[in-house]
C-alpha cells in the first residue's frame, strides 16, 4: 500500500516526456498503485496530462511552477525538441531537484551539460527515490519501492524497441499501398494496351524487387540496395527522424558531390552533435573551394580531413565512401557500389565492426579541424598538414608511420586479453625453456633478437632470462612499436626497441637466437623467403631461430572455399576457447581476426605443411617441432606450435 502520513502535503513531481514511448514509460512512472513515482509523499504529474476544458499551456505553467521535483524522460531524438528544452529549461531554472532521465538517448547540448542518470539501470531510481523522499521513507523503502514497479518500466522499454510498432505499421501500410497501386495498373486500359508502358511499369517495379539482397549460406544479414544517387535523402531522413550518430568516410566529389548544394546543407542542418566525418580530398584546389563548408560543418560535429593520396597510401582497400549509421536499436553501413551505381545498407555486424575499425585508424592519420573559425593563416597550416605532412614540423609523428596489425585489431584490447589466447602462455613458456636449454645460463650471456615483438608480450617473458644481456626487439605497426617502446622505457640498457621491418631489418651484428611469438603469419606466403633470408642473414654461424605461431589444418591453397574452411575451423575453434573464459573482448579480437584472414589483410596463416615447404625451400633444418595445443583433433582444425631451426 502507498500509504501517506497524515498532516505531510503533496509534493508534485512534474513528468516531462516525447515521442509515444516517453508518454508510456512516463504514465508508467505515475500510476497511483504501481508507479514508482507515485510513492510516500510524492504526486506525479504528467507533461500533456490536461484536466477536461482546461488549457494546455496554462495548466503545463501552473503544474511547472507548483513542482518541487522535476523528471524528464528522454527518448532517443528528444534533445533537439524545442518543447522539451523549454521545459527543461524552466525546471531546471526553478528546482534544484530536477533529473533528465535518459532512455537510450545520446545528449547534445545544451541538456548534455545537466544532471542525468540512466532509466534503465534499477539503482539510480533507489538513489533518485530516496532523495526525493528524505525524511519519510528509508532507503530500502525505496529500494522494495523500485523492485516492484522496475519490471514493468523494463517490460514497456524492451517491447517498445524489439518492436518499433511506429516503423513496422507505417511500412504495412506502405508495402499495402504499393500492392494495390500495382493492382490499379493492370486496370487501366492505357497500361494494358501499350506495351512501351508496361515496359515501363515492370522495369520500375523490378527496380525495387531488386533493392534487397537476400542471405544467402554465407550471409545471414540483409542487404538493401538504393540508387547511389538518393543516399542524401535517405541521410537526411534518418537524422531527422532518429537522430542516429554517423561515423563516415566522405570523397569529396568523387561519389558524394552534394556537400555544398541544398542536399549538404540539409545533412549539416540534421547532424548530430557526436557525429564524426573524414573529409578526403584529391587537390588542394579542392580543399580550398571546401573551406566555407568544411568549417561550418566542423562547427557543429568532429570533422577531419585528409588527402586521397594519404589515405589510398595507409588504407588502400578503403579509399571509398562509407558512414556507419547508429541508434538505439541497431546499426548499419551504407557502402557504396561504384561499379552498379547504388548504395548498399548492410547490418552484417562484422563488416560494421570491422568498417568502424578502420574509420578510427583513418582519423588517427587524418587532420582534425577546429570547431572555431580559422584565420588565412590557421587554413593555410592546416593544408600544408593534409597535404604535406612531411614538411609540416609540429605534427605529431605518430600518426604518419606504418601500421598493420591495429589495421584491424584494438591495440589496447589485444595488448590486454592476448595472453588469454588459448594455449599462448604455454607456448611462451615453452619457448624461452627451449631457449634455456639449448642455451645455458653457466656459459655465457646471449645476445637475441625478436621479430614482430607486438606491444611485448612475449618480450616480457625474454626480459626475465638472467642470461640474455640483450634483446633486441622489431615491430613494424606504429601504434605497438609505442606501446612496446613505453613498456620497457626503464630497462633501455637490456631491450632495445626499433620500429622496423621483419623482412628487410638487418641491425648491426649477429645473435646467438632469434625469437617470433605469434609474427610469422602476419608475413605474406609470398614474402615468406625474403623474411627467412633475414633471419638466416642476423643468426651467429650454428645459431637458433625459435618460432611460435599458430597453423592451419592441412588444406588446399588454391582452393578458395577450402581455405576459408580452414580458417573457420581453427579461428572457431580458438573463439570457443575464449567463450569458455567468458572474455568477450578476446571473442571479438579474435572475430577481426578471422575476418583479416579471410580477406587477406594482414593475417596469411598457412599449414604446417605448407610451413615447413617454406622453411626447407630457404636453407633452413628444422631440429624440432612441438604441437602445444591443441591435442586432439589438430589434423581438423591445426593449432598452435613451435619450431626449432637453423642453418642448413
Amino acid at each position: 500500500m502507498n500509504s501517506q502520513p497524515q498532516g505531510i502535503p503533496r509534493e508534485i513531481v512534474f513528468i516531462s516526456w516525447t515521442g509515444e514511448l516517453g508518454k508510456e514509460i512516463a504514465e508508467c512512472l505515475s500510476e497511483e498503485d504501481t508507479g514508482m513515482l507515485h510513492f510516500a509523499q510524492l504526486e506525479p504529474w504528467v507533461s500533456g496530462k490536461i484536466t477536461k476544458g482546461g488549457s494546455w499551456f496554462q495548466d503545463t505553467q501552473e503544474k511547472l511552477e507548483a513542482a518541487r521535483y522535476g523528471v524528464v524522460c528522454l527518448m532517443p531524438g528528444s534533445s533537439k525538441r524545442p518543447w522539451i528544452n523549454f521545459e527543461v529549461g524552466f525546471l531546471f531554472g526553478r528546482l534544484r531537484n530536477c533529473k533528465l532521465v535518459t532512455f537510450g538517448e545520446t545528449l547534445v547540448n545544451p541538456l548534455a551539460q545537466l544532471q542525468k542518470m540512466n532509466g534503465m539501470e534499477m539503482e539510480e531510481w533507489v538513489t533518485l527515490l530516496a532523495e526525493m523522499t528524505a525524511g519519510h521513507r528509508t532507503r530500502q523503502d525505496c529500494r522494495d519501492r523500485v523492485q516492484r514497479a522496475f519490471p514493468r518500466l523494463q517490460e514497456i522499454f524492451d517491447r517498445r524497441n524489439q518492436f518499433p510498432a511506429k516503423y513496422l505499421i507505417e511500412m504495412d501500410q506502405t508495402i499495402s499501398e504499393i500492392q494495390r497501386v500495382a493492382d490499379d495498373l493492370k486496370k487501366y486500359s492505357y497500361v494494358r494496351n501499350n506495351d512501351c508502358i508496361q515496359q515501363v511499369v515492370l522495369d520500375s517495379y523490378r527496380e525495387m524487387q531488386n533493392r534487397l539482397i537476400k542471405p544467402s549460406a554465407h550471409t545471414n544479414p540483409v542487404v538493401y540496395t538504393a540508387l547511389a544517387s538518393q543516399y542524401p535523402q535517405y541521410l537526411i531522413s534518418l537524422q531527422r527522424n532518429l537522430n542516429p550518430v554517423v561515423k563516415a568516410v566522405a570523397l569529396v566529389n568523387i561519389e558524394e558531390e552534394f556537400w555544398q548544394q541544398t542536399e549538404g546543407k540539409e545533412i549539416l542542418r540534421t547532424s548530430n552533435e557526436l557525429n564524426s566525418r573524414i573529409f578526403v580530398f584529391t587537390s588542394e584546389k579542392q580543399f580550398i573551394q571546401m573551406s566555407e563548408t568544411l568549417q561550418n560543418h566542423a562547427s557543429c560535429y568532429h570533422v577531419y580531413a585528409i588527402s586521397y593520396t594519404q589515405l589510398s597510401k595507409e588504407f588502400s582497400l578503403y579509399t571509398k565512401d562509407f558512414s556507419i549509421i547508429k541508434t538505439l536499436n541497431g546499426k548499419l553501413i551504407a557502402d557504396y557500389d561504384t561499379v552498379r551505381e547504388l548504395i548498399c545498407f548492410n547490418t552484417d555486424s562484422q563488416v560494421i565492426t570491422e568498417h568502424e575499425n578502420v574509420i578510427e585508424n583513418i582519423i588517427r592519420h587524418a587532420v582534425p579541424l577546429p570547431q572555431t573559425r580559422m584565420d588565412d593563416n590557421e587554413f593555410a597550416q592546416l593544408k600544408e598538414a593534409i597535404f604535406n605532412p612531411s614538411n609540416f614540423l609540429t605534427w605529431e609523428t605518430y600518426d604518419r608511420k606504418t601500421i598493420e596489425m591495429s589495421l584491424y585489431i584494438d591495440i589496447e584490447d589485444y595488448d590486454q586479453h592476448e595472453e588469454n589466447h588459448a594455449y599462448y602462455c604455454e607456448m611462451m613458456d615453452k619457448m624461452t625453456e627451449i631457449f634455456s636449454q639449448r642455451f645455458p645460463s653457466s656459459s655465457k650471456l646471449y645476445r637475441v633478437l625478436e621479430f614482430g615483438a607486438g606491444t611485448g608480450i612475449f618480450t616480457s617473458r625474454l626480459a626475465q632470462q638472467t642470461h640474455i644481456n640483450e634483446i633486441v626487439a622489431i615491430e613494424i605497426d606504429w601504434h605497438c612499436y609505442k606501446k612496446l617502446n613505453y613498456r620497457f622505457r626503464h630497462q633501455e640498457n637490456q631491450v632495445k626497441v626499433l620500429h622496423g621491418d621483419s623482412r628487410k631489418f638487418d641491425p648491426p651484428g649477429k645473435f646467438d637466437c632469434i625469437f617470433s611469438s605469434f609474427a610469422d603469419h602476419h608475413i605474406r606466403e609470398g614474402d615468406k623467403a625474403r623474411y627467412f633470408q633475414n633471419i638466416k642473414r642476423n643468426l651467429k654461424p650454428g645459431a637458433l631461430a625459435i618460432i611460435g605461431d599458430e597453423f592451419l589444418r592441412e588444406h588446399d591453397s588454391s582452393d578458395e572455399d577450402d581455405r576459408r574452411a580452414a580458417l573457420e575451423a581453427y579461428h572457431n575453434h580458438i573463439i570457443d576457447k575464449a567463450r569458455e573464459l567468458g572474455d568477450k573482448v578476446l571473442v571479438q579480437l579474435e572475430s577481426h581476426a578471422l575476418l583479416s584472414g579471410l580477406d587477406r589483410i594482414g593475417d596469411f596463416k598457412v599449414s604446417c605443411q605448407r610451413y615447413e615447404e617454406l622453411l626447407s625451400q630457404a636453407g633452413f633444418v628444422i631440429e624440432a617441432k612441438e604441437r602445444i595445443g591443441p591435442q586432439d583433433q589438430s589434423d581438423e582444425i591445426g593449432g598452435v606450435y613451435i619450431y626449432t631451426i637453423r642453418c642448413s
